[in-house]
């Protein structure tokens, strides 16, 4: 079973993840947080195996929680994917830094 967590501060764009996941037997989403600060409360509760990771989010961005699993050498445990709805050439560039 693969423990996924779901940081998306769009409460309609996580329940699609949510119902697009559950569909596979072998997926259990075991979190759906909508800021950065919950997110990192929760990793570190939960231990997913992946975490989908929104961007733009309050209180604590996506940024900051990236900046973080850095610092802590946590990239080594996790894999992380990035999901946004902004495009522009400046925040992917920003994104790819981690």
């Amino acid at each position: 079973m693969i423990k996924v967590m779901i940081a998306e501060d769009n409460i309609h764009i996580s329940k699609n993840y949510f119902k697009f996941l559950t569909n596979d037997e072998n997926i259990k989403v075991v979190s759906c947080t909508l800021d950065g600060e919950e997110t990192l409360k929760d990793y570190f509760k939960l231990q997913p195996d992946v975490l989908l990771l929104d961007l733009n989010m309050p209180n604590v961005n996506g940024f900051q929680v990236l900046e973080y699993f850095k610092a802590n050498n946590l990239f080594e445990k996790i894999p992380v994917s990035i999901i946004t709805g902004l495009g522009n050439d400046d925040f992917i560039n920003k994104a790819r830094e981690y």
